[in-house]
């Protein structure tokens, strides 16, 4: 089984294996785990850059490549090994574009048009199978629905270009006193609650009234038809196409002198393929009030729904965004794993360039954990001899799942316990930085100057009391003195 022990890029050995971390015994599913840290601009994706040309196209002078073979001597590689490969994953949009060789695999997102058919196929396939090998219990759903403010942000903004043609007094009189409102300056600040408040009343009676009357000429089922087709091809529509939600609202006779026959001609035919849709496929149809969504069985199914080319979307249900961003890396990152291993390398070195970036906290916390039960099954799955994984990340987050034997510091070179320390100490000792905002503490710094003096304001008191340190907060409010 030959790993990487150990990496010199230039003037820095990274070292991947240890002897400190064989005396903590295998604590991941993989072969080794790096972190390396460093604020925005330290180097890590020059770094990474620099590992994935060792190891893909070895015998530059200033890098080398240590590696333990099955006998556990360790030798340097001089030339490429055929067993190895080197994969870069970067979901980053200012990435630095990879050079093409053997033995380095770009699984980076390229930004490809990836709405053929079996393209969609595939990856609707795998991010049910990475769902799966992450325990997570979903399914395939197909949904036709229209959002909350399709009434707001659609017709209401038709309704008032066409005021003087709405047929419906009462309607006609709302959306004109609607654009009053919207026209009315106020001189005090503080009156702006008071016009909201007439601004909401009279978009919400609007809304009210366009739901009663598209809902007394299409029953439930049918008014989710028609809202979302037009919510659907408003939102495709160029500068000089036919506006579909004057076309509905000529049709329904809301509003007169409008030439709506192109226009409800999609509408209606659009409308048909959904309904065709639900009736040849619609089993355990479930209805709220602005959707309707159906089981889909397997990814056969899906292709046949996707064929009608309908507003129909069909996604795994029961993911969350955050969930769904990480199983969309993972698919990345599989396709290049199951390409390595299917051209006869079997020793892989995975580099994740800032995986966690733009997860919420909460998914930074389990980010660890899901990138290891994920890659440990990849190497199961295609019987790896090694696989090892560099991360690069910037997240006190990451730093506190990954003991401090395993992480290599841009910007310190002390030695931090990261694992399970608290984020403030990690931030401290990590990055060298300080859990307080630089804006807050110049604030407070400023307001201590004054408490000192016996000078503070009213404003200052103000915001003392928004201050969430309690220490700080009482310090202050006792004006400085201990």
């Amino acid at each position: 089984m030959p790993t990487i022990v150990g990496l010199r890029i230039e003037e820095r050995l990274l070292e991947l294996i240890t002897p400190v971390t064989e005396q903590v015994g295998r604590i991941f599913d993989v072969d080794s785990v790096s972190l390396i840290l460093g604020k925005n601009g330290s180097g890590k994706t020059h770094l990474l850059n620099l590992i994935a040309e060792a190891v893909s196209a070895p015998g530059r002078g200033d890098t080398k490549v240590y590696v333990k073979d099955r006998r556990g001597d360790v030798y340097t590689l001089s030339n490429h090994d055929n067993d190895f490969c080197a994969i870069y994953y970067s979901g980053l949009p200012y990435k630095r574009k990879m050079s093409r060789r053997a033995g380095l695999i770009d699984a980076s997102p390229q930004n490809r048009n990836t709405e053929k058919l079996g393209e969609e196929h595939g990856r609707m396939a795998q991010l049910g199978e990475i769902a799966t090998a992450l325990g997570e219990n979903t399914q395939l759903t197909a949904t036709l629905s229209y959002s909350k403010n399709v009434y707001r942000a659609i017709f209401i903004p038709a309704l008032k270009q066409r005021v003087h043609h709405i047929t419906h007094s009462q309607l006609k009189n709302l959306v004109t006193k609607l654009k009053s409102y919207e026209s009315t300056r106020i001189k005090e600040s503080s009156d702006f609650r008071s016009l909201d408040d007439e601004l909401e009343n009279c978009l919400k009676s609007i809304v009210a009234l366009l739901d009663d009357y598209v809902l007394s000429h299409f029953p439930c089922g049918e008014r989710i038809h028609h809202l979302a087709v037009v919510e659907y091809l408003q939102g495709k529509r160029g500068e000089e196409d036919v506006d579909y939600a004057l076309s509905l609202l000529s049709y329904l006779g809301i509003i007169r002198r409008y030439d709506f026959q192109v226009g409800i001609d999609h509408i209606q035919d659009l409308v048909s393929r959904c309904s065709e849709v639900l009736r040849n496929y619609g089993c355990n149809v479930k209805f709220t009030d602005r959707s309707i969504s159906f089981l889909i069985d397997g990814v056969a199914q899906f292709d046949a729904v996707r064929q009608y080319n309908t507003p129909i979307s069909i996604q795994w249900s029961l993911l969350s965004s955050g969930l769904q961003a990480l199983i969309d890396q993972f698919a990345h990152i599989g396709d290049a794993v199951a390409t390595a291993a299917q051209s006869g390398r079997g020793s892989v070195l995975l580099m994740i360039d800032e995986g966690d970036a733009y997860l919420h906290l909460d998914w930074q916390r389990k980010y660890i954990t899901l990138v290891n039960k994920y890659l440990g099954g990849l190497k199961r799955k295609y019987s790896l001899r090694s696989l090892q994984v560099i991360l690069a990340s910037h997240s006190p987050l990451i730093a506190a799942d990954i003991p401090g034997i395993y992480v290599t510091s841009l910007d310190s070179s002390v030695k931090v316990k990261t694992f399970g320390a608290p984020i403030e100490d990690v931030i401290s000792g990590s990055f060298e930085s300080n859990s307080l905002g630089v804006f807050a503490a110049s604030k407070i710094n400023e307001m201590y100057a004054r408490a000192k003096l016996n000078k503070l304001t009213k404003s200052d008191l103000a915001l003392i009391g928004e201050i969430g340190d309690e220490a700080i907060r009482a310090f202050l409010q006792r004006g400085g003195r201990s």
